[in-house]
């Protein structure tokens, strides 16, 4: 997994959005895969793979597209409410970091 987000990353920074969002995707599914596996044997939400997952997608995907599905996760999960509360306002609200010259 980290290798393809290395891989992704260097394709981003070439701007080959098509690579680049290939690895992403190929993440995103692992972690899905994940969380499909270990949700058959817990009863326990794993914050930690959630909230990879969702950062990976906030790489691809609208603001608008990871708030609706973290929206159907707390339908989904309403003892996890807080969680996804917090883990919407961390992906969504996160300003684009600029640079600025100075002299």
């Amino acid at each position: 997994m980290n290798y393809n987000y290395f891989l992704a990353l260097e394709y981003e920074s070439k701007a080959d959005t098509a690579n680049r969002n290939k690895y992403f995707n190929e993440i995103i599914a692992h972690i899905q895969n994940y969380i499909q596996q270990e949700n058959i044997s817990k009863d326990k939400l794993n914050e930690e793979a959630y909230y990879d997952l969702f950062s990976v997608k906030a790489k691809v995907l609208s603001k608008e597209k990871i708030s609706s599905e973290i929206d159907l996760l707390k339908e989904q999960y309403p003892k996890e409410k807080d969680f996804f509360d917090v883990l919407k306002e961390t992906l969504i609200n996160v300003e684009p970091k600029t640079t600025s010259a100075t002299n």
